[in-house]
C-alpha cells in the first residue's frame, strides 16, 4: 500500500552517549536474566536552534541498577523532528504527537541501535521489549507534576 507520509517528519537520529559493559554469567543462558533487567526509558524534549526543528532526547538504561549477568547498557540518543509546513496543528496537538508518534519513534530508534550493539557481544542481541507507552508518558507527566521546582536566585 501506498504510505501518506506524518505531518511531523523525522529529520535526524543520532546517538549522542553509549556506554556497554558485559558481566559473564555462571552458564550462557541469557533467557534467564534478560527477562529480569531493570529498564528505564527517559525522554524530553527541547527546541533546536533552528526554530521550527524539535529535539527530543530519549535515555535507555538497562540493567544499571543490580546489575545482573549480561549486559548492562546506557545508550542516549536525539532525535530532530519538525512539522510539515502546511499542518495547522495548535501547540497541544503538537505536543500529543510528539508524545506519541515522536516517542514511538525514537523508542524503535533506540532499540535498533541497542539490537545491533549487542549483536556481536557473547550472549547474542538484546531487544528492549514492547513498552506501554501510555503508562510511560503518564509516568513522566507525574514525574515532571511533582518534581520540586528549582528556587531562583
Amino acid at each position: 500500500m501506498e504510505i501518506k507520509p506524518s505531518s511531523l517528519i523525522l529529520k535526524d537520529f543520532v546517538l549522542v552517549r553509549q556506554q556497554f559493559e558485559y558481566i559473564a554469567p555462571k552458564e550462557l543462558k541469557k533467557t534467564d536474566f534478560f527477562n529480569q533487567y531493570e529498564i528505564d526509558l527517559d525522554f524530553m524534549i527541547q527546541q533546536g536552534s533552528d526554530k521550527n526543528d524539535l529535539l527530543f532526547f530519549l535515555k535507555a538504561q538497562i540493567n544499571t541498577g543490580k546489575k545482573l549477568p549480561g549486559y548492562v547498557i546506557f545508550c542516549e540518543c536525539m532525535s530532530v523532528f519538525s512539522f510539515d509546513d502546511s499542518t495547522s496543528f495548535d501547540i497541544e496537538q503538537k505536543i500529543a504527537m510528539l508524545d506519541g508518534s515522536a516517542l514511538s519513534m525514537s523508542i524503535s530508534q533506540i532499540r535498533t541501535l541497542i539490537a545491533s550493539m549487542t549483536a556481536m557481544a557473547p550472549l547474542g542481541k538484546y531487544l528492549i521489549p514492547s513498552v506501554d507507552m501510555n503508562h510511560l508518558i503518564n509516568s513522566k507527566r507525574e514525574y515532571i507534576k511533582n518534581k520540586p521546582k528549582k528556587k531562583k536566585s
